[in-house]
């Protein structure tokens, strides 16, 4: 059966212990090899990709000095691989992750808490993992367009958020455009633990052509080592209600079809059964284990789309999360049917 549409989430992993700073390059060569190989980038069929993690940083000048030159002594250590033992060049890049780690999350956000609204347009600049990785990627290959650069998913609220949202959504193939008049972002009221140092939240698209509606998120880690000490333990609960809530506005002011939810929603523990009955949605993926934690990254819909027109695999990279990558067809007439048992 022809393919109408692709969808795929992948979390690339930007906060790796022990190779923040190339991990995600990593995650991203993967990404556009595998579009190349099975043509995706140049092909008819649209494809609408969301990544989480790929996070940019709003450091102090002093900050992003040394953040760059962490990066530069991350990449050096790893040319030295085959010349050194394993063990030695995990070792020198963990003390490496953790020195970075302090920077953004200790100096950078704790510790200057006071003077952040006053430095916060005058002394900081912005560390951007999606303008030197992602960018060159979707200008060679996203022919429908991206939403998520240019520090927009920042909170502009609350300044001592060194983390934007680490979400980017981009298409590409027949059809598929992103408008930045029916695209947006959301962030979620509330966090706990270390998540509350980034804007986490909703990157949500609607392709209103095709009347189909994408939400891109990666929701509160329930396994947070902070968790009991810093934030709202309830921050799942209410970041589920704020899924709620956004879906019901966008379905006030456009016409969807349908509406995927997709990304890492951290359900650890989780059913299919228990996923469907939190979110309100259709589970369209295999549930498989994409992470240690369990199966984590979903792609849900409004719509229950029958098994024969979907094929679903979970694709293993350089990333500890698997992508996800889903095949739709005939949704035309899944459209049709959907409108007769409406009527």
């Amino acid at each position: 059966m022809p393919v109408d549409l692709r969808l795929a989430t992948f979390n690339v992993w930007g906060v790796s212990v022990k190779d923040p700073m190339t991990r995600p390059k990593r995650s991203c060569e993967f990404l556009l090899d595998l579009g190349q190989n099975e043509g995706w980038w140049e092909g008819e069929v649209p494809i609408v990709v969301g990544l989480q993690e790929v996070y940019a940083f709003r450091l102090d000048w002093i900050s992003w000095g040394l953040v760059h030159g962490l990066r530069a002594i991350e990449g050096g250590v790893n040319l030295l691989r085959g010349w050194l033992p394993k063990r030695v060049i995990n070792g020198l890049l963990f003390a490496n992750s953790f020195v970075m780690h302090f920077i953004i999350i200790l100096v950078n956000s704790m510790l200057f808490y006071p003077v952040n609204f006053i430095k916060c347009k005058l002394f900081t600049t912005v560390f951007d993992v999606k303008k030197s990785i992602v960018e060159p990627i979707i200008q060679s290959y996203a022919t429908g367009g991206i939403h998520g650069f240019g520090g927009s998913t920042f909170c502009t609220v609350n300044l001592n958020k060194s983390g934007d949202s680490g979400l980017v959504t981009f298409c590409s193939g027949k059809g598929l455009a992103i408008v930045p008049e029916h695209a947006g972002f959301r962030g979620f009221r509330t966090a706990t633990g270390s998540e509350i140092l980034c804007n986490k939240g909703l990157l949500w698209t609607v392709f209103e052509t095709e009347k189909i509606c994408v939400i891109n998120t990666h929701m509160q880690a329930l396994d947070d080592p902070f968790r009991h000490f810093l934030g709202d333990k309830g921050a799942y609960k209410k970041q589920v209600e704020d899924i709620h809530a956004l879906i019901t506005h966008l379905a006030s002011q456009f016409t969807i079809d349908f509406l995927f939810l997709l990304g890492d929603l951290n359900t650890m523990d989780f059913t299919s059964t228990e996923v469907e009955h939190t979110f309100k949605l259709h589970q369209l993926n295999d549930h498989h284990v994409t992470h240690v934690d369990g199966a984590v990254d979903h792609i849900l819909c409004n719509v229950k789309i029958p098994k024969e027109n979907l094929r679903c695999r979970h694709i293993k990279g350089p990333s500890d999360h698997k992508m996800v990558v889903l095949e739709l067809s005939d949704l035309d007439s899944i459209r049709t049917l959907v409108k007769e048992m409406q009527s």
